[in-house]
């Protein structure tokens, strides 16, 4: 039983651990606030964006992991919709930080938006990775929180309400007990209300115009929100794209499955 409690609490300590190594800030671009977390000095930059659920501190693992040799940056996004808004937002806070270029991981919703993001301006890429996600929103539809009927009734109690109902639901994990904290404590309940309406109304993303030797896809057998005809679809989008599947990490290998997936993001950025 200890194990396995010590096993549970690996990211909460993950989490304490960055929170002494980073700098975290607000950088507010376009009238949009950003929620940025640094970490690491190195010569090349590699950028986060996590999905609906979570803060910054969604990628722990990541920053222990790449900060030794990588300037880290996790970009924690506004709920907003607007996609001009949005990409010009996201442009704007690349240049607050004086970042010209980097290699770049989503997540699920933030890998929706790197694809987004991408579509017009690749040059800005390094390497990119798209983790657990999708180029069609409304594939997203049969989770209560991402039907706009719901979001348009609900108020932002009852939203962040029903998240935290479907993080109780989950399985006795690192997982389960980071995010209780994450989300039900630290997360703001509006940016969450944003980025569900994201989910809901967006649809269809424009693709990523990176070349595909630099793109890697990372899908999960037993991802309960990314079906495997989702997965699938965006396979087909994406051709020449390296595609790495694992067995187990849900829908969050980033904390479930932390080795193998920092071999695949380093594997994507090359040589540091």
């Amino acid at each position: 039983m200890e194990a396995m409690n010590d096993k549970n609490h690996m990211m909460a300590a993950a989490a304490a651990q960055v929170r002494l190594l980073s700098r975290r800030r607000t950088v507010c671009a376009q009238g949009l606030d950003w929620d940025v977390l640094e970490a690491g000095r190195g010569e090349e930059t590699l950028v986060f964006l996590p999905g609906t659920l979570g803060t910054v501190h969604i990628f722990s693992r990541q920053v222990l992991e790449f900060s030794s040799r990588y300037r880290v940056v996790v970009l924690g996004y506004p709920g907003e919709c607007d996609i001009e808004l949005m990409s010009a937002s996201f442009f704007g806070v690349l240049r607050a930080l004086g970042i010209p270029a980097a290699h770049f991981v989503g997540s699920s919703l933030g890998a929706f938006w790197l694809q987004e993001f991408s579509c017009a301006r690749a040059d800005f890429v390094q390497s990119l990775v798209l983790g657990n996600t999708f180029v069609d929103s409304r594939r997203l539809g049969f989770i209560k929180m991402f039907q706009a009927p719901f979001l348009a009734n609900a108020s932002a109690a009852d939203v962040k309400g029903a998240w935290m109902d479907f993080v109780g639901n989950l399985p006795a994990s690192d997982l389960k007990h980071f995010l209780l904290q994450d989300v039900g404590v630290e997360q703001d309940m509006q940016e969450l209300v944003g980025r569900s309406f994201t989910i809901a109304h967006l649809g269809r993303v424009a693709l990523s115009a990176v070349p595909p030797d630099r793109i890697t896809l990372l899908t999960c057998d037993d991802d309960r929100v990314i079906a495997q005809a989702t997965a699938q679809e965006l396979a087909d989008a994406y051709p020449g794209a390296r595609h790495v599947r694992f067995d187990s990490g849900g829908h969050y290998p980033h904390v479930l499955n932390p080795v193998a997936y920092n071999e695949v993001v380093a594997g994507s950025c090359g040589p540091a």
